[in-house]
């Protein structure tokens, strides 16, 4: 009696399998390679308003209000973020908001660099740098919607600063 997977059947059952795996990670790495960290598919892009009444920052006081912007440019992404102190005091700051590279940041006097990692789509770690010396540590997380974004901002000097600010996206 011959079963349908004799010895050529498996042979050619093999074969199909290993050709759709080779296929398939041939997709997965040109798809890959083709993308770079900044997409237009980051959540990030747009730009973001401060929950002031949400947000909490010890010690305090907070700012009174608080715009960040996002965009592509051809060199990635851009950041604007343009704080109103509560004595009305504006910075603005700005910065390439590339991953896994220190970025140079102007408006402020507090920190000149940012180097920003990429956990997932969604999450990011971002060390914050003046001189070389380290300033401090900040967590960005975007809801799965994209419509909510929580920036946890840590600072371990003779007054600790923690610092929990609430975003909600004004535009796309």
């Amino acid at each position: 009696m011959r079963l349908p997977f004799g010895p050529h059947r498996t042979i050619d059952v093999v074969a199909s399998l290993l050709l759709a795996i080779a296929v398939a990670l041939t997709a997965a790495t040109i798809t890959g390679a083709s993308q770079s960290p900044a997409t237009k598919q980051d959540p990030v892009i747009g730009q973001w308003r401060l929950d002031v009444s949400k947000s909490k920052y010890t010690p305090g006081p907070g700012p009174k209000s608080e715009t960040r912007t996002y965009r592509l440019t051809e060199d990635g992404i851009k950041a604007v973020i343009v704080r109103t102190y509560q004595d009305g005091h504006v910075e603005t700051i700005e910065y390439g908001a590339d991953y896994d590279s220190v970025n140079h940041v102007i408006g402020t006097p507090e920190y000149d660099a940012v180097q920003l990692m990429r956990i997932s789509a969604y999450v990011s770690e971002a060390t914050l740098s003046h001189a070389g010396k380290q300033f401090g540590t900040a967590r960005r997380e975007i809801a799965k919607d994209g419509m909510t974004m929580v920036i946890t901002f840590q600072q371990d000097s003779l007054t600790r600063i923690y610092n929990v600010a609430h975003y909600v996206k004004v535009a796309p």
